[in-house]
């Protein structure tokens, strides 16, 4: 099909060309009157059918119509104004809330504070505890290595005693 149209379009423009170098003003005044012709007969045939549109569309929007319409219209916006309202109490339910909770921060914050106090003095009681016995673990950790190199010490000096004694007893 567009094959077709392509060689009707290359046709259409072969005779043009020819009847150009033929008579160039006229070809001209006639592309140019053909042009318009077709223009005007578009636009006045589309307006044609746009006036048909809208006179078919209000014969069929009769007076019954627009009053149905105009009634589920009505029944919308009641619907909404119901809405509106529900939204409206439950606002204020949420604000009320708001200001209960509001109120019982305030009741609460001198107790939370004292009861902060008492917890960072815990908590430094708890620290100066744990670092007691962290320094008293360091110091028996200490004593006790000292204690185990000084008994490793005596039985390496016995064991040597021992082989030295040995050897002297062996040699005589």
């Amino acid at each position: 099909m567009s094959s077709t149209i392509q060689t009707a379009a290359e046709l259409l423009v072969r005779e043009w060309i020819k009847a150009y170098n033929k008579a160039p003003r006229v070809t001209v005044v006639a592309t140019v009157l053909s042009m318009l012709i077709g223009g005007f007969s578009i636009y006045f045939s589309d307006q044609a059918a746009r006036e048909s549109r809208e006179a078919k569309r209000l014969q069929n929007f009769s007076y019954a119509k627009q009053v149905q319409s105009l009634d589920e219209t009505r029944a919308s916006l009641q619907s909404l104004l119901e809405f509106v309202d529900n939204e409206k109490r439950n606002l204020q339910v949420s604000q009320q809330t708001l200001q209960a909770l509001k109120n019982e921060q305030e009741r609460l914050k001198p107790l939370v504070e004292s009861d902060r106090k008492t917890i960072d003095a815990l908590f430094s009681a708890q620290e100066a505890r744990n670092q007691a016995a962290q320094s008293t673990e360091r110091w028996i950790g200490f004593g006790l290595g000292a204690l185990s190199s000084l008994v490793a010490s005596l039985v390496w000096a016995g064991i040597a005693y021992a082989t030295r004694r040995n050897k002297s007893d062996t040699a005589a």
